[in-house]
């Protein structure tokens, strides 16, 4: 049946009809089989009481649908998109149109088959459209839910505060706050910093407020509230305004001597990793400890500052820029051996730089770059000064993947294992129970056993790392539920970064590619929603990067009755590399319905096979 194709689609869909009961027979009988709801009014009762749908047809003569109550009241109804039909298609209809915003003018439905063929014409706009409403959704759900405080401002005026700010302030009127003293003071932030913000109830808290470039004319301004830890370490260390105003005087004092101005500059590189997987409140006391450890380091006159939530700052005028950097040396070493909570542990990469070069503007822009990860080669030159990272120190890349393994072993944390078996994803958790002599022995899940034994290798992931480290198996107990693993190297990007699941066939799939003049026979390796990966065994008639081409394959399909669907696809040549015995090619598909429907239908049936596959295997084990 025509509809069956994109029914997929349309039953999240709800419908609503306008027309008399006659001429909308078939639109209303394909409407209750197809989508989630449907439903029909005449033009008579179309009312200002609020109504919505995704899609809205309009079934009526031209008389019916130039009724000016008609094309009012149906504006009011919210939907995705608008269809207009009739019995006589004029130029009068098409002007009717206009006034009902529709996307497809056209006669009377009179068959499934004339339904379904209308539904194709605009379903991808409409799938877009409600996908992107989606998402307003959500956003708006969460800015209206959140304790954080949102304020967008052009010029003078406020445009737009979430029910947080409002309720803060006690606002009924967004305008109300645009002369206050409160909106004067947030419109002279324009990097991160904790400020104290006062309530409608005159009641002070504290906020970390932070200030984003929307576009040419509007600003926005995020509160988010500082509790816990944080509060009650604001006590013990400055903040970002008052470390401004200290090194203002630094730069009286030391600069006008020609002396030196050395500034730590401390960050936790992990800072999201551990928020997100053990919470706020343990990364809170991480800080806490990190701060207690850092003022038994350094002189009992050092000036310590919460610059950033991840990022601290510290004068310490009693010591040169060497002692500093051995002090921050011993402090990192410190943190690594005896910080930790819950198994979270900081992972730092610090500065000491000498500002006594720079204007202030130029020191406080540094720290902000350092803050914001954006700083450049150009920042640093000219200047003195020192890095401590644990990536420094003498240790290979080899030895520094083994030693975080070593500080999770320690600290008994858990680990995630990673591997893809035939294009799905296998990611389950590990336990470290034996280090010795460059091994890695683990307890694991039988499942991830048997992926990483058809893999030959496997990626470790952890909150406590600051980079996945890739190993070799050696050896695989699955029965067991024991592997150890050897020669381990960071990775330089997450292997989370695959965005898209790459499946293989259970059996080899011939393509065909045709490219300007030449056609060139390939077999598929692996197919995703957005590529597809090819071995070519003649390198010399593979199109050169960037070459537009044509893909002809067959997908296994069950709805057909061959069991098979044809597919013609246009795309790009994204990367090509010789192999030992063949040439791998990989084309950046530019799908469009229906073959998008059949890929998707593809990809769904075989991940489902493969995680049946797997686990059968398994279960046998």
């Amino acid at each position: 049946m025509p509809m069956e194709k994109i029914s997929k689609y349309t039953k999240f869909f709800d419908l609503l009809v306008i027309g008399d009961e006659e001429n909308s027979s078939v639109v209303c009988k394909v409407g209750l089989d197809y989508f989630r709801t449907m439903r029909r009014i005449n033009f008579s009762e179309i009312t200002s009481k609020a109504l919505s749908c995704h899609i809205l047809i309009v079934n009526g003569s031209l008389e019916n649908i130039s009724l000016p109550s008609s094309r009012t009241l149906s504006g009011q109804i919210q939907r995705l998109e608008t269809f207009l039909l009739s019995d006589n298609l004029n130029i009068s209809v098409y002007k009717e149109a206009l006034g009902y915003r529709a996307g497809h003018v056209g006669q009377y439905i009179t068959s499934e088959q004339e339904f379904a063929t209308m539904m194709l014409s605009t379903l991808p706009s409409i799938i877009k459209k409600h996908n992107e409403s989606l998402v307003v959704l959500n956003y708006k759900q969460v800015v209206d839910n959140t304790a954080h405080m949102y304020w967008i401002y052009r010029g003078n005026k406020g445009t737009f505060a979430n029910d947080a700010f409002k309720k803060f302030y006690g606002l009924s009127a967004l305008n109300a706050f645009d002369t206050t003293d409160s909106a004067h003071f947030l419109k002279q932030v324009t990097t991160p910093e904790i400020r104290e913000l006062i309530n409608h109830k005159k009641v002070t808290e504290s906020f970390l407020v932070d200030a984003h470039k929307i576009n040419d004319s509007e600003m926005l301004v995020e509160m988010s509230p500082i509790g816990g830890a944080f509060k009650k370490a604001d006590k013990l260390f400055l903040n970002r305004i008052n470390f401004i105003e200290i090194l203002k005087d630094a730069f009286v004092v030391h600069k006008s001597e020609s002396e030196p101005i050395p500034v730590i500059i401390m960050m936790i590189e992990n800072e999201e990793k551990i928020i997100e997987e053990f919470g706020e409140d343990v990364y809170n006391e991480l800080c806490k400890e990190i701060f207690e450890m850092a003022k038994k380091q350094f002189n009992a006159m050092a000036n310590i500052a919460l610059w950033h939530k991840d990022v601290f700052t510290i004068i310490d005028e009693g010591n040169s820029l060497d002692e500093l950097k051995e002090g921050l040396e011993r402090l990192h070493e410190n943190v690594a051996a005896q910080v930790s909570v819950n198994g979270a542990t900081p992972i730092l990469d610090s500065f000491v730089i000498d500002m006594s070069r720079l204007e202030l503007n130029k020191a406080i822009n540094i720290i902000d770059h350092i803050n914001q990860r954006e700083l450049i080669v150009s920042d640093l030159s000219h200047l003195v000064y020192h890095e401590v990272t644990f990536d420094d120190k003498s240790l290979d890349s080899k030895d520094q993947a083994l030693h975080y393994l070593e500080k999770l072993f320690l600290s008994k944390s858990q680990v995630k294992l990673l591997n893809f078996y035939k294009g799905i994803r296998i990611n389950t958790i590990g336990q470290i129970i034996k280090i010795a002599d460059g091994l890695v022995y683990m307890a694991i899940e039988k499942i991830q056993g048997y992926a990483m034994q058809v893999e030959k290798s496997i990626v470790i992931q952890g909150t406590n790392l600051p980079f996945d480290i890739a190993g070799e198996i050696k050896i695989v107990d699955i029965g067991r539920k024991i592997a150890v693993f050897r020669n381990f190297l960071p990775l330089k990007a997450s292997a989370n970064s695959r965005q898209h699941i790459r499946i293989q066939s259970d059996h080899r799939m011939h393509l065909t590619m045709n490219a300007l003049k030449s056609v060139i026979s390939a077999s598929i390796l692996d197919i995703s929603i957005k590529s597809i990966a090819c071995r070519v065994n003649n390198i010399k008639g593979v199109p050169d990067l960037g070459t537009l081409v044509t893909l002809h394959f067959h997908l296994p399909s069950k709805r057909s009755e061959s069991g098979a669907v044809s597919m013609i696809v246009t795309g790009h040549i994204e990367f090509i590399k010789e192999m030992e015995d063949y040439t791998k090619v990989v084309v950046l598909l530019d799908l469009e319905e229906p073959y998008e429907s059949f890929l998707i239908e593809y990809l769904y049936a075989r991940q489902q096979e493969l995680v049946s596959e797997i686990k059968s295997i398994v279960s046998k084990l």
